[in-house]
């Protein structure tokens, strides 16, 4: 009597425990497939963190370079804001210069017509005193 009762949950644990096992290796393939895929993609990593290795590099020495290319436009830069500065002092210097030499052609120019004013005159003062002399002589 016993027996019937014992056997019977060994058959059902048994039936499920084959069940079990036929789920689990009816699913290797794709299991395989998968750790296939695993290990294929682990054996491919190497090479992609070489590739961002080099992209990092790459990326590395454009900084640089760009870093580089600045310092030069800022050296550049700098000169040429100092060229400016010399050429605005040179305007400066030669707008004065030239200011100077307005008014020393101004002055001169106003002494030779004062020269010129006061020997035309001279002459015609003394053509008057002349002319009133005779005038008066007579």
């Amino acid at each position: 009597m016993n027996k019937p009762y014992i056997t019977q949950p060994l058959r059902r644990g048994a039936l499920i425990v084959s069940m079990f096992c036929f789920l689990l290796l009816s699913g290797q393939p794709a299991a395989h497939a998968g750790w296939w895929g695993t290990i294929k993609d682990i054996s491919e990593l190497p090479s992609e963190v070489n590739e961002l290795k080099e992209n990092y590099r790459q990326t590395v020495d454009q900084l640089e370079q760009a870093h580089q290319n600045m310092e030069i436009y800022r050296q550049e830069n700098q000169k040429l804001i100092e060229q400016n500065q010399e050429l605005t002092r040179m305007v400066a210097e030669l707008k004065q210069l030239e200011e100077e030499r307005q008014a020393s052609y101004r002055k001169m120019r106003a002494l030779v017509l004062t020269a010129a004013g006061l020997l035309i005159g001279y002459f015609v003062l003394l053509r008057g005193l002349r002319v009133w002399m005779r005038v008066r002589a007579r």
